[in-house]
């Protein structure tokens, strides 16, 4: 049912008179819940994915806040759609129209993750109020927060109209409090996003993104909420109460996953049993790192483990590969690239790079002779090693694919007829001498049909050249990539087959996927090679689209592009 006008002047007419009541529309409920003279306004995180359909469950911390005599707005959402209903936004225009919040002594937003977004957002409605917002984000409009990708779909929602953007909000608080792990990449960028004139940084370092579950499971969510509210708590203050988090098993727990040296992570893992022996990402961790033959030297350390205090055997190193041309990764970086030319290949190289080194490189050639990278084509067993360790590791292994007849075109324009470093000089001399092609004089640009012409020699070369009837070599380039990804799949399972036509959104989710904490910004492409000088669909005809259905049949049904007909 739509809101009307009139259903929210019932709801404030009898939450201003003390009264319990309720607002139901498309996808969300409101609940009014009286009290004292302070207002919180309440917006839940997000439910994983999952619908809520009952919406009569109580409103997020509302036990906690009705505990200390507040009174409570709740807003309650059925899916996790960000909070981006164009009927809730009118609505909280409408309570700031009639002075709603004007009617508290105080007021506060308040919630964790989406429901900070939310806390921030919808706070430019109560100019003055504060914000305590629990490891945030500050927006997903893909135009102002490149660096998050790790909601995929929210970002495809619309984030267009009223407040679409935490900063705006913060900006009229008088106070906001933003409590997040600052080794979260992500949750402290959103957080930096915040104007700092009224921003206090809570920082808790080491708990992840659930920075609500750790105060309370420390108990200072109380504190940390009464002396935000009063307006006392400053950040000197806070990292008093954070060291409370030694005492934490889940703080151990996260430091031991996130460690590097080994017997650093096992002295993490058995302070955390020590004080919750039945913590149960605790013992998952020791039973798996314990079947490990490669694992760390544990005994002395482990107090719930059965062997002698000596170290443990050395690590048995995985069984020597030599993988395939093509397979991409770095030390220290949980991807595993399998590399098909003219798929943004050199992109998402660079990518890896800046990963592994926390720079981009300016030119392709110091993506690939760069040492940072470790590449299969190198006859060296350390790097296949590498390799396999990754593997044996659990690294993501992905790859990119792209439309068939846009990749063919790409290596026709940066392959044979521009000619540079990089460019394929003998054969299209070859193609000048035996097949036709007629590059344009120099200083003379080319015309459409000209360029139509040559595309059409350069797939005639291809097709004879894949069955095997000139002296050329195939070339990665131009053949198929189903036959290359089967090549692949015969050495290795791959994890995740990205779109260049997707690009950002694939890699955000691959990255994610890995686990990869560093902001990576997915669309950066640091260079870009001359364009053609006609477009892909503009040089395209019927004959060039049937040429290519001979050429790429197999590609175009099996990699989801358009079927051929």
């Amino acid at each position: 049912m739509a809101l009307s006008e009139g259903a929210i002047e019932d709801f404030v007419a009898r939450s201003l008179q003390s009264e319990t009541s309720l607002l139901r529309f498309p996808g969300y409920q409101v609940d009014f819940l009286p009290g004292g003279a302070v207002l919180v306004v309440t917006f839940e995180p997000a439910a994983m994915g999952k619908s809520e359909p009952d919406l009569n469950r109580p409103a997020w911390g509302q036990a906690f806040l009705q505990k200390r005599g507040h009174s409570v707005l709740g807003v309650k959402r059925a899916a996790t759609a960000w909070y981006r209903s164009v009927e809730l936004h009118r609505l909280f225009r409408s309570l700031q129209t009639r002075d709603f919040f004007g009617h508290f002594e105080r007021v506060l937003f308040y919630g964790p993750s989406m429901g900070g977004y939310a806390a921030l957002a919808l706070a430019a409605a109560a100019p003055g109020c504060t914000i305590l917002a629990l490891n945030p984000q500050s927006t997903l409009a893909p135009d102002r927060v490149w660096f998050d990708q790790r909601f995929a779909g929210a970002r495809a929602a619309s984030w267009k109209g009223d407040f679409i953007d935490g900063v705006d909000g913060a900006l009229t608080a008088e106070r906001v409090y933003v409590c997040y792990d600052p080794y979260q990449i992500k949750d402290r960028l959103h957080a930096l996003r915040l104007p700092t004139h009224n921003r206090i940084n809570l920082r808790l370092p080491f708990v992840g993104h659930t920075t609500a579950q750790a105060l309370n499971g420390l108990g200072l969510l109380g504190t940390v909420f009464d002396e935000a509210l009063q307006g006392t708590l400053d950040e000197k203050r806070f990292r008093q109460m954070a060291r409370e988090r030694l005492r934490w098993a889940d703080y151990h727990v996260h430091l031991a996953e996130r460690g590097v040296w080994p017997p650093r992570r096992w002295r993490h893992l058995s302070q955390a049993l020590v004080l919750d022996d039945k913590h149960p990402r605790a013992l998952l961790l020791r039973d798996a790192w314990k079947a490990r033959t490669d694992g760390p030297s544990v005994a002395a350390q482990d107090p719930h483990g059965t062997q002698s205090a000596r170290r443990a055997p050395p690590a048995a190193r995985p069984s020597r590969e030599r993988w395939p041309m093509g397979v991409v990764t770095a030390e220290r970086v949980p991807l595993i690239y399998l590399n098909l030319p003219k798929c943004a290949s050199t992109t998402i190289q660079n990518h890896l790079l800046f990963l592994a080194d926390g720079r981009y490189a300016d030119q392709p050639r110091d993506i690939h002779q760069n040492d940072g990278l470790r590449r299969s084509r190198e006859d060296n067993d350390a790097t296949h090693d590498l390799i396999s360790r990754q593997v044996h590791e659990g690294a993501l292994v992905f790859t990119f694919v792209r439309d068939p007849g846009r990749r063919a075109y790409a290596c026709f324009h940066e392959k044979i007829m521009q000619q540079g470093r990089h460019s394929f000089m003998a054969i299209r001399q070859a193609l000048i001498k035996d097949w036709g092609l007629r590059p344009p004089a120099p200083g003379q640009a080319s015309t459409l049909e000209l360029q139509r012409a040559n595309f059409s020699v350069f797939l005639r070369f291809v097709e004879a050249n894949l069955a095997g009837d000139t002296p050329i070599r195939r070339d990665p380039h131009w053949c198929p990539q189903g036959p290359m990804l089967v090549r692949y799949r015969q050495h290795i399972k791959i994890d995740q087959v990205g779109k260049v036509e997707n690009f950002a959104a694939d890699l955000a989710l691959i990255l994610h996927r890995a686990g990869v904490s560093r902001a990576v910004d997915v669309n950066a492409r640091p260079w870009t090679n001359p364009p053609a000088p006609f477009s892909f669909d503009e040089v395209l005809t019927p004959d060039l689209q049937a040429q290519l259905d001979r050429l790429y049949e197999s590609d175009y049904i099996h990699l989801g592009y358009r079927r051929p007909s």
